[in-house]
């Protein structure tokens, strides 16, 4: 990814933190909270163990985040997970929380 100084509003360790920060949800995230939804509402056979399995991740996921968040200052309208201000590190890690999965 191309890093353009000066246009995201970061300085460059709060741009190396953001690059860091979307590589859990790309990697967690995304695929834990999709098998967790999957299993719990369209998967045609319930099978335990594999809610079981990705709920818990979900919840370990959520949980690494939350601590993150609650080590950040408050920032405009914060915390936000970079530089006390929004940013695509939020926009893609909030994307999942509305869907409710269940914790």
């Amino acid at each position: 990814m191309a890093v353009f100084p000066g246009r995201l509003g970061f300085d460059l360790s709060d741009r190396r933190a953001l690059h860091l920060l979307t590589t859990p949800q790309v990697s967690g995230q995304g695929p834990y909270y999709g098998q967790s939804i999957w299993f719990e509402r369209y998967h045609q056979e319930k099978l335990p163990s594999a809610l079981e399995r990705y709920t818990k991740e979900v919840a370990r996921v959520t949980g690494v985040l939350e601590t993150h968040l609650s080590q950040q200052p408050a920032g405009q309208d914060g915390p936000w997970l970079v530089g006390g201000k929004m940013s695509y590190a939020d926009g893609k890690l909030h994307f999942f929380y509305p869907c409710g999965v269940s914790r």
